[in-house]
């Protein structure tokens, strides 16, 4: 679902998105605002604060992802949906230290645009407009558009130190606790308070007739639950050798080879990635199974492989991890790699169907 976003741009070099569900909620907003009989400024007002929430979630967001740029951890994109936003990190930071400055930054984020708002305020209209009365849900100034954004501000970064994944709260714990425990243990107590967090707010919800507390609260327990399991495959992924899950026997195909040849072992066997070998036996590059599909789609299954071969081609050693192996192939392109200590020792091969297998047999 995350995937079906549309891209508004792209900032210090991290794309943004918006997930298509949020356009339904702003013609909801609208809706409301029409609804409610507000004049025509009000309305004005309301559509700006909605907007300016999300602007507000956008920059929260970037404190986390340009914080994590800090430690070279890259942020792939930032996601804005009715539920708030997600900077989706390529990998969490190692270290605790650096995984707790991250997870603050956000809610910093937040601080800095309350300060700002309360000094505006403060500075050229008059501390009045802090004191609430019959009129305070009515923005129809900008003096009140922006002690609305402090407020926003102010709940945002209470809301976020709630000690629960996916909130901003539960990974500062995660972080404190790993200093002493380490990251699973950690991750699984963090889950554990997450949880009962969740629950709290279901029950609460269903209390005071209040469903959107419930929604929240399941989500908040999904969530949970999800990281929980995440960390554990991260773990498992670190401990795990590629020579673990190697494969001893493999195909090695030639430039000279009719793409026929890599279709039919593609069909007959569970061989999806190749390694490639010039007429000496000199191993020189890959074939990758989406070269193979787009031979059979474009109808070009009697051209060479060499037409097809990418020179993408490393060996990684048999201690590596999987984590390592799978961050590095992502990185490099690479679908297949050969395992040894040299392109002359090999003792197998690692691809990412093995990956992923490995991955999906450690999720059960």
């Amino acid at each position: 679902m995350l995937d079906r976003s549309f891209t508004l741009g792209r900032y210090a070099g991290i794309p943004v998105k918006v997930h298509w569900t949020f356009g339904l909620l702003f013609l909801f907003i609208i809706y409301i605002g029409v609804e409610s009989h507000k004049t025509t400024l009000e309305q004005i007002f309301f559509i700006l604060t909605f907007l300016t929430l999300f602007f507000c979630v956008v920059l929260h967001e970037y404190g986390h992802a340009l914080t994590a740029r800090l430690f070279n951890v890259h942020t792939r994109d930032i996601i804005i949906s009715p539920i708030g936003g997600v900077a989706r990190l390529e990998r969490l930071p190692v270290k605790p230290k650096e995984e707790l400055l991250v997870a603050i930054a956000g809610p910093m984020v937040n601080v800095v645009i309350a300060i700002l708002c309360f000094i505006g305020i403060a500075s050229f209209a008059g501390m009045e407009h802090f004191i609430f009365n019959e009129q305070s849900d009515q923005i129809d100034s900008f003096p009140k558009f922006v002690v609305a954004v402090f407020f926003i501000n102010v709940v945002l970064f209470f809301f976020n130190l709630i000690p629960a994944f996916p909130m901003d709260g539960g990974r500062i714990l995660r972080a404190l606790l790993s200093m002493k425990l380490g990251k699973t243990k950690s991750t699984k107590i963090a889950s554990i308070i997450g949880k009962m967090f969740a629950v709290g707010f279901m029950f609460y919800g269903l209390y005071i007739s209040h469903y959107v507390l419930v929604v929240i609260g399941g989500f908040i327990f999904f969530m949970a639950n999800t990281e929980n399991k995440q960390v554990i495959l991260e773990d498992r992924l670190h401990s795990t050798k590629i020579d673990d899950i190697k494969r001893s026997e493999y195909t090695t195909l030639y430039l000279h080879d009719k793409m026929e040849k890599a279709v039919n072992l593609s069909l007959q066997q569970q061989e999806n990635n190749f390694l490639v070998a010039d007429l000496e036996g000199k191993l020189i590059g890959i074939l990758h199974n989406l070269f193979i599909r787009d031979a059979i789609q474009d109808k070009r299954t009697h051209e060479p492989v060499s037409t097809f071969t990418s020179t993408k081609f490393h060996v990684f050693t048999p201690d590596m991890s999987i984590y390592e192996a799978r961050h590095k192939m992502n990185e490099l392109g690479l679908s297949i790699v050969g395992v040894g200590n040299s392109e002359e020792e090999l003792v197998g091969v690692i691809d990412h169907d093995s990956i992923v297998h490995f991955m999906r047999m450690t999720s059960r």
